[in-house]
């Protein structure tokens, strides 16, 4: 139901200062009521159309958990490799660094050039930082599950924040 009223004034003249002496007052008062006794089937459309929506999101929402989990997965799957990784890398840190006391001592001796100590000493290092960026990766992979998960392994528990706590301590 609506009710509208509309108050004005109004006054005719040759001239514009005219226009504005003795207004007359212009009143209109409404009342209209509108019942939908019919209206071919647009609610039920409208229900429809919202199930649909709810659906979509539905759908929508499954295949994002599907998308975490597999993503899970696939990190839980790399995370469990790092190990046979990372004593990998060690074993050939631990066999440059062997070769390099080996050629120190032979180019000591003048059995080798200064180049190939420096081979030597280069691939020593390089075989470090490969140790170390396994190790870094590791490490990345672990609290990266952690973080997903929200589960921490060490102490076999849920990982909790009391949220008032934190903003007490800040």
């Amino acid at each position: 139901m609506t009710l509208s009223g509309e108050l004005g004034f109004m006054q005719t003249a040759d001239n514009f200062a005219g226009a504005y002496r003795k207004l007359l007052d212009n009143e209109i008062v409404g009342l209209t009521l509108r019942l939908p006794i019919f209206d071919w089937g647009v609610s039920k459309g409208r229900v429809r159309m919202a199930q649909a929506q709810l659906e979509v999101v539905r759908t929508q929402q499954e295949k994002t958990h599907q998308d975490y989990i597999q993503e899970l997965r696939k990190k839980v799957m790399q995370f469990n490799a790092q190990p046979a990784q990372c004593r990998n890398a060690l074993r050939a840190q631990e066999i440059a660094e062997e070769r390099y006391d080996i050629m120190r001592r032979r180019y000591e001796a003048g059995t080798v050039s200064v180049t190939d100590l420096n081979t030597a000493l280069q691939e020593m290092t390089s075989a470090k930082t490969q140790y170390i960026s396994q190790l870094n990766t590791f490490w990345s992979d672990y609290y990266s599950l952690q973080k997903s998960t929200l589960y921490d392994w060490t102490a076999d528990r849920d990982i909790l924040v009391d949220i008032d706590k934190a903003i007490d301590n800040k």
